[in-house]
């Protein structure tokens, strides 16, 4: 099955150079995933799926409100549900 080969956390979570790339802040958030069973490698893979799949290009039409719900044609109200009470 190759789940044998699967690193362990307890020795992902000592590699410093790893966690120190799983850790990001932007804009006064801060994202901790060094805690999560995740290599370099696989971090770069998930990021060229990302890339490939052209998920933020999806992301900015999600907020312009384009029809990405594409098996019911219509638009998905992810932002509208996260939007302040007194934004139109």
């Amino acid at each position: 099955t190759g789940s044998d080969t699967r690193p362990h956390l307890k020795e992902l979570m000592n590699d410093l150079s790893r966690c120190l790339e799983m850790f990001v802040e932007h804009d006064g958030v801060v994202l901790d995933y060094s805690r999560q069973l995740l290599t370099t490698d696989e971090k770069a893979l998930l990021l060229e799926l990302a890339k490939d799949t052209r998920v933020e290009q999806k992301i900015h039409a999600m907020f312009r409100g384009e029809k990405i719900n594409v098996s019911e044609q219509r638009s998905v109200l992810h932002v509208a549900l996260r939007a302040a009470r007194d934004s139109s």
